[in-house]
């Protein structure tokens, strides 16, 4: 009989516990939003469908709606080929001097490079920073002009070889990925990256044009053709919040253009809607406000 009270005071103990728990983490994060959205914004912005994506399906075990923000880099065009006008997370200006005024020091930056593995250096991690992205900035023209460039470079291979079928669906490619640049990818950039903030925002004031984030950079490296170690490089892995939740009274015109998408299409669609986005005192974004954009 002891053993059943024992039992149901435990029972009793833990349904008062997490209810205690469930209530703390609310009140935590009601106090978190409200604390991010005190003052004046850090940053208010307005992106399109074209760097704020909506999912591909929403699933009904889940009501919540996010929309992804899209964010690229620009690398050395040498590097990349025909790839180098889209690489997400290895611009150009990331080098190792870089790095090192992330916080990194030789050892962590020289881990990669070393021809052979040594065990008593420690793999470098990961470091939180901050990390400034440009929106329509003239990264995005010169993103525009590679793939330009790369289609007149595929045209006047196919004129000198007009049976090679290998260098026409090369040509064929390059025409929707400049299809694309034009009209649906991401104007959004990463152009540089800082341990202090306030530095940063006074370096790029404009906040209607900069956001400053939070992301996760570390590390790396690239090879070359004979598959040698080559050069050390910094890469963003991610920003630390890269999806904007929509409240439901905002939903309407999102949930309208769902049921349009049609699923993993590939066609390219000039952007539906633009947001305004509004970033707190604790870089955390939210949504001002939604409107709907007429095709062109």
């Amino acid at each position: 009989r002891g053993q059943e009270m024992k039992l149901q005071l435990s029972s009793s103990n833990l349904f008062t516990l997490c209810f205690l728990v469930l209530l703390a983490t609310n009140a935590y994060v009601l106090t978190s939003v409200a604390a991010n959205k005190a003052g004046a914004p850090e940053a208010f912005i307005t992106l399109s469908e074209r760097e704020l994506s909506l999912p591909y399906r929403l699933y009904k075990e889940n009501s919540g709606l996010f929309l992804t923000l899209q964010w690229r880099s620009l690398n050395k065009q040498e590097e990349f080929d025909e790839y180098a006008y889209d690489n997400r997370g290895a611009p150009a200006w990331f080098d190792s001097k870089k790095l090192v005024d992330l916080g990194y020091n030789n050892d962590e930056i020289n881990y990669y490079s070393s021809s052979s593995y040594e065990p008593q250096k420690r793999k470098p991690l990961p470091k939180e920073v901050f990390i400034v992205l440009e929106n329509n900035s003239v990264l995005y023209d010169e993103a525009l002009k590679r793939a330009e460039a790369i289609v007149e470079n595929q045209k006047a291979r196919l004129a000198k070889n007009a049976n090679d079928q290998h260098i026409s669906n090369s040509l064929e490619r390059a025409e929707k990925q400049l299809e694309r640049e034009r009209l649906s990818a991401s104007r959004l950039f990463a152009v540089d990256a800082g341990v202090e903030r306030s530095a940063l925002r006074q370096q790029y004031s404009d906040s209607t044009r900069f956001i400053i984030a939070k992301g996760l950079i570390e590390p790396y490296y690239s090879y070359n053709n004979n598959k040698e170690k080559r050069k050390t490089y910094g890469f963003i892995r991610e920003l630390s919040i890269e999806q904007i939740h929509i409240p439901l009274k905002q939903r309407n015109l999102f949930d309208k253009l769902l049921g349009q998408n049609k699923v993993h299409s590939s066609d390219v669609k000039a952007p539906r809607y633009q947001v305004e986005l509004a970033y707190g005192s604790r870089l955390e974004p939210w949504v001002v406000s939604i409107k709907p954009m007429s095709a062109k």
